[in-house]
């Protein structure tokens, strides 16, 4: 959505519709009290509790009672399911019943099921309406078996099927249809005999394969409306856009962007996918400074598009609310990126560039920098001395082996760590992006200097051919032989001398003191290298010399063996 189809369309003193308080539920100190903190049975009880619950529910977008109803887990959903309008019903049923472009009767029986329990009546008007009438016709056609028998015929009724007029005889083979179909069934005859008859005399002339495409044509149109766009339109959302073609806070021709003509409807403007986005970054200050209420909408409106065009680029088919959090805290983190980079901390721009760019613009850009940081890694890894040895980035170790498959995947995930939740996840702000391109640089020049250690060293490449090969050895193997006033080789360390090293080390001087040494026997390898490079690698070299100091400083001589020592090579007992 560019500039060209927005506007301000409705005055800036007009309240804003649909705000955060329908999430909300209640204020805590003046804030928002985030949905995670209530449990399912909690937020019932608060919507049912409110004056017109009915009304608070249907005054939700579908989008956000979506949200709710994944909140409190779908079988649990019944009084929500029960307050909702059909349209609501129709936004998640269409998120829910479908597996690419295919009905899952399966995910039907579920929540027709649901919505039988929540509100039976309605259901039934709603599948022989125009509106739900495509659904009910396909649904009960591949889950009714349907008898004729006329009055003047013998013909013998198997078991198990039932009838409502001495007609048509029903049975619904499958057991976790049965109850569903039935009450419906029931529920109509009482009620429009009529259609009951329409519907069952019909039901044979149904083309199944037509009548799903229909659906399923109608379903994308629908969807569309809310971001859910095509998957190769949708894709469009990951090409990169260089941070040159975003309007810039200082060009008088890039005016504000508004609110485009259709959201004059009095639709509900989705609040959750931007209240689940995050609460740090130049997006969230920004937002939580604003007063305008033609701004918060189009904040509102969209993000919630970004998210679910993401949605469809990802190909998910989990829609789980942890889904639907990582989805919006993608979409924000890479906004934030893009502002952070233009912005530079400055609050005021990055407002001024939320207000001339769209979302999608700035996601683009933020992604653009992410993506140069894979580029980066592809370039450096195609010419590098391991992946010339035909090594893998599991060979750098779990940390920045981590980092770099993480930033190779085809869209780069930051590696947060071993002891994150979640061990790879999506880049939230452009820390993290520096962060790894930080790690990256490590590896160069390491890179480099284990190629030249290589070469000067003589190395075994069978060594490298080890199934839990790491580069460690490459480091501390000559280091160790120089501490016990040999020549540097790469050579596995004899048990004894390996043990005399590390009692070396462990001895009268502490372990620190030789870090200056392992430094400096390591540069002696560095030639050639720009002054730059060599404050880097000394970077890693000392960093590696730490954690070689919390791996070995506790270590006892005597218990040092090849079994496990992961910074020496050291031979096996005969």
């Amino acid at each position: 959505m560019g500039s060209d189809d927005m506007k301000t369309v409705l005055p800036a003193d007009r309240p804003p519709r649909g705000g955060a308080d329908l999430l909300a539920l209640e204020r805590d100190k003046g804030g928002l009290l985030p949905l995670q903190v209530l449990s399912g049975s909690e937020l019932i009880n608060r919507v049912l509790a409110m004056d017109s619950p009915e009304a608070y529910v249907q005054d939700l977008s579908s989008e956000d009672l979506y949200w709710l109803v994944k909140k409190v887990g779908a079988d649990d959903a019944g009084p929500l399911l029960q307050l909702a309008s059909e349209d609501q019903w129709q936004y998640i049923l269409d998120l829910e019943l479908w597996r690419k472009d295919s009905l899952e009767l399966e995910a039907a029986d579920r929540w027709l099921a649901r919505l039988q329990q929540a509100d039976l009546r309605r259901l039934t008007r709603w599948l022989v309406s125009e509106e739900g009438q495509s659904l009910g016709y396909l649904y009960f056609f591949r889950r009714l078996e349907v008898l004729v028998k006329s009055s003047d015929e013998d013909l013998e009724i198997p078991d198990g099927f039932f009838t409502l007029d001495g007609i048509f005889y029903l049975r619904v083979p499958w057991e976790e249809a049965r109850q569903a179909v039935t009450a419906i069934l029931h529920t109509l005859a009482a009620n429009d005999f009529q259609k009951l008859q329409a519907l069952l005399a019909t039901l044979g002339g149904v083309i199944p394969a037509e009548l799903e495409e229909g659906m399923y044509r109608l379903r994308n149109v629908r969807l569309a409306e809310h971001g859910f766009l095509p998957y190769e339109e949708a894709l469009a959302i990951y090409a990169p856009l260089d941070p040159r073609f975003l309007a810039r806070p200082d060009d008088a021709e890039a005016p504000a962007l508004g609110l485009p003509d259709w959201v004059l409807e009095e639709e509900p403007l989705p609040v959750a996918p931007l209240y689940h986005g995050g609460v740090k970054g130049p997006l969230a200050e920004a937002l939580s400074h604003a007063d305008d209420p033609v701004f918060l909408e189009r904040m509102q409106m969209e993000f919630a598009g970004l998210c679910n065009q993401i949605v469809v680029a990802d190909r998910m088919t989990s829609f789980e609310l942890e889904d639907l959090i990582r989805v919006s805290r993608k979409g924000a983190g890479y906004i934030n990126i893009a502002l952070e980079r233009a912005a530079s901390g400055d609050l005021e721009r990055a407002r001024s560039l939320i207000e001339r760019n769209t979302l999608a613009a700035l996601f683009r850009a933020g992604f653009g920098e992410v993506l140069s940081l894979r580029w980066e890694a592809e370039r450096w890894t195609k010419e590098s001395w391991f992946a010339g040895e035909g090594l893998q980035p599991g060979f750098w170790g779990e940390v920045w082996g981590g980092t770099l498959s993480a930033v190779l995947e085809p869209r780069p995930r930051f590696f947060a760590g071993i002891g994150a939740t979640e061990h790879v996840r999506d880049f939230h702000c452009l820390e993290e992006v520096e962060s790894a391109r930080r790690s990256l640089g490590l590896l160069k020049v390491l890179d480099r200097l284990l190629g030249s250690i290589s070469e000067g060293c003589g190395l075994d490449r069978r060594l490298l051919r080890a199934e839990a090969a790491a580069f460690e050895p490459i480091l501390f193997n000559p280091f160790a032989y120089v501490c016990l006033g040999l020549e540097p080789s790469l050579e596995p360390l004899p048990v004894e001398q390996a043990r005399a090293w590390l009692k070396r080390l462990g001895g009268s001087a502490p372990m620190a003191a030789f870090e200056d040494l392992f430094i400096a026997t390591m540069t002696g390898y560095a030639a050639g290298f720009s002054e730059a490079d060599l404050q880097t690698l000394e970077t890693a070299l000392r960093t590696l010399w730490h954690e070689f100091e919390e791996e070995y400083g506790q270590v006892s001589p005597e218990t040092l063996s090849s079994r496990y020592a992961p910074f020496i090579w050291i031979e096996s007992a005969p």
